[in-house]
């Protein structure tokens, strides 16, 4: 065993120690042509280092030097946590969904990112093009005229230091004088991936980001973070126009799926409201009001309003705006693995 392949074996560790396991290292942040052999060299070991450290945000020479510690060089980040949650869980998913968006703003149309307008105005000019509500491919239609990329990140590292990575709702960042957007949770609800995103266009419309990576770990409609409540009150006011509670008549009780279905879509239809979402926000409120596990119907009931696939659709539009000749060989490859563009061919 050579001197060098115990320093690869030893930047594995620390990599792992960063939480950076050695299966999602060799799965997803070296190329397919990568074979260990090729850092028997110290020339192939210097190549190998700098495609982690281009491919994960981090520094070159921290990775170099034995045992130093794994150090990013992503721009600054800011957690928006729910209670207790370790920021420990959140980073990796941070500096990987940095590492990501800038490429993909590479790749795609250089928008500038004006000024988006208010939650009125954007409803507006959403259904003002004929769009029957605000759901979600028509904010992913928004959010791609305004030029800023919508990303799903469907592949991270299961552990970090100990514990098991969170994956956030959704992280907004700035790159310049552009934004972009990635969601992580592979929650398939297109109503649910819908608020997210709206949430996420909250934070940027709210002048939130002016730097950086703003990371969600989970959107909660009660929070009483100022940006959270500004970026949840853009979110309602874009999707629904206002903040609209629904909730079943008094003495009715919990309604069963094929009503919560037919009322959403009814309720939908007439106040130009994705039937899902409707449907979202009775389970919230019936929840609140009786304490009763209504969720379990209303998951039903998604299912009978047939909704769009969100993480196909996510993964379809994001393919359709990329110019992959933007990017390396290497390059395109890191990002159709790690947003599962291929899961779909």
């Amino acid at each position: 065993m050579t001197t060098q392949t115990l320093q690869m074996k030893e930047v594995f560790t620390r990599l792992n120690d960063a939480g950076f396991g050695r299966r999602f290292v060799k799965k997803y942040a070296l190329p397919s042509w990568w074979v260990d052999e090729v850092a028997q060299s110290p020339a192939g070991l210097d190549q190998t280092l700098l495609i982690i450290s281009r491919r994960l945000g981090l520094t070159f020479e921290a990775l170099k030097t034995p045992g130093a510690a794994i150090q990013g060089d992503h721009p600054e980040v800011r957690f928006k946590r729910i209670g207790d949650a370790p920021t420990e869980s959140l980073r990796v998913p941070a500096a990987i969904g940095g590492k990501l968006a800038r490429l993909v703003l590479r790749a795609t149309a250089s928008t500038p990112g004006a000024p988006l307008p208010s939650a009125e105005a954007a409803r507006a000019e959403i259904l003002g093009s004929g769009a029957p509500w605000v759901g979600l491919q028509q904010l992913l239609d928004y959010s791609w005229s305004h030029g800023i990329p919508v990303i799903h990140l469907a592949n991270l590292p299961k552990t970090t230091s100990g514990q098991k990575v969170r994956k956030p709702a959704g992280m907004a960042m700035r790159v310049g004088d552009r934004f972009a957007i990635v969601l992580c949770r592979g929650n398939t609800s297109e109503s649910q991936q819908a608020f997210w995103l709206a949430h996420e266009l909250g934070h940027i419309a709210s002048g939130h980001v002016e730097s950086g990576v703003l990371v969600d770990e989970d959107v909660d409609k009660a929070s009483e973070d100022p940006q959270e409540r500004e970026a949840n009150e853009y979110a309602l006011g874009l999707m629904c126009g206002k903040t609209r509670t629904f909730r079943a008549k008094a003495g009715n009780g919990n309604l069963n799926a094929k009503t919560v279905a037919e009322e959403s879509k009814r309720l939908g239809q007439k106040l130009h409201i994705v039937p899902g979402h409707v449907a979202l926000n009775y389970a919230h409120n019936m929840n609140q009001a009786q304490g009763g596990v209504v969720y379990a119907v209303v998951n039903t009931a998604l299912k009978m309003l047939k909704e769009i696939k969100a993480i196909p659709t996510l993964r379809t539009k994001l393919n359709a705006e990329m110019s992959w000749d933007e990017l390396s060989d290497d390059d395109e490859e890191f990002v159709r693995v790690l947003t599962g563009l291929d899961d779909d061919e």
